[in-house]
């Protein structure tokens, strides 16, 4: 079995892991050293960027890849990402990236924008205890616009959920699976969830809505997710620049491969401009989520 540990950066759309596996034989590529030492050596204009010409390289060679995940990151937009996934975790009061908690009539509502934080399995703990005390009989969790983060952090939401059951699957470029699987007894095992989704909800959401959908552990509401079903690493560069490339897929419990399809949805409901809004009681989503929840699911 390969060994799938959390890395410590995340980026939009992605699930970012370490993954150790083993390596084939790399093979040069002479032409693309013999045009560097050419045009260095023998190019009309003596005054190159070279850094510029070594990322424009790097950049067409991942390009052929034609993965819109595999790609060159510049030196700030890889220091904004340390920097995000370094803040301050959490207080007692805001919930970071759960955005905004709340009860409408007995339902408890939160907002994940973000699957990038370390911290986040805890934040959402203490959110939904917030709201239990408050005597909610069900929760919404709005995962519409969260563009994921990190795979650790979406597994360990889902197991404040789910009992011993399959989270998500992965399989590296040797074939190799990995099975994450929810501890027994989770604290919120039994209260009823409605899940949130759109059309921008990926990677570390659709883990978490394909585990809640497939172990039948509560309704997906909304629209189709995203359909990103990759993981990536992060190779660090000498100049402060990274790539961050793909290492592995990743299905649903019940083995769906959601890439470029998405989650569909249990119930569709109508499009929302409210979203993000911090107003619920303008949302149609959160409204008729809500009525769903008092119906029974």
């Amino acid at each position: 079995m390969t060994s799938f540990r959390s890395g410590l950066l995340g980026f939009g759309l992605g699930v970012v892991t370490c993954v150790f596996v083993g390596f084939s034989r790399v093979i040069p590529l002479p032409m693309l050293a013999r045009v560097s030492t050419t045009i260095q050596s023998a190019y009309i204009d003596r005054d190159l960027d070279l850094r510029a010409l070594e990322v424009g390289a790097i950049r067409g060679y991942l390009g052929v890849l034609n993965d819109p995940h595999t790609r060159w990151i510049d030196p700030e937009t890889l220091q904004k990402m340390r920097h995000h996934l370094k803040g301050e975790s959490a207080s007692s009061v805001t919930f970071d990236p759960v955005d905004h908690v709340t009860v409408i009539g007995r339902v408890g509502y939160l907002r994940i924008t973000s699957f990038e934080s370390l911290t986040l399995a805890t934040d959402v703990r203490n959110a939904v205890r917030l709201l239990i005390q408050q005597g909610v009989a069900g929760l919404i969790i709005d995962l519409r616009g969260n563009g994921g983060g990190l795979y650790s952090s979406g597994v360990k939401v889902a197991n404040l959920f789910l009992s011993d059951v399959p989270v998500v699957h992965t399989v590296d470029r040797l074939g190799k699976s990995r099975t994450e699987r929810a501890p027994e007894n989770p604290e919120f095992g039994s209260i009823p969830l409605v899940v949130l989704v759109n059309e921008a909800s990926a990677s570390s959401s659709e883990i978490f809505a394909g585990a809640i959908q497939d172990n039948h552990r509560g309704k997906i509401v909304g629209h189709s997710t995203y359909g990103k079903a990759t993981m990536q690493k992060v190779l660090p560069l000498q100049d402060g620049s990274a790539v961050l490339y793909t290492t592995a897929r990743y299905f649903t419990p019940l083995g769906h491969d959601i890439s470029k399809k998405g989650i569909a949805v249990d119930v569709v409901l109508p499009k929302a401009d409210a979203v993000g809004t911090g107003n619920v009681g303008l949302d149609p989503q959160v409204q008729a989520a809500k009525r769903l929840l008092e119906a029974g699911g």
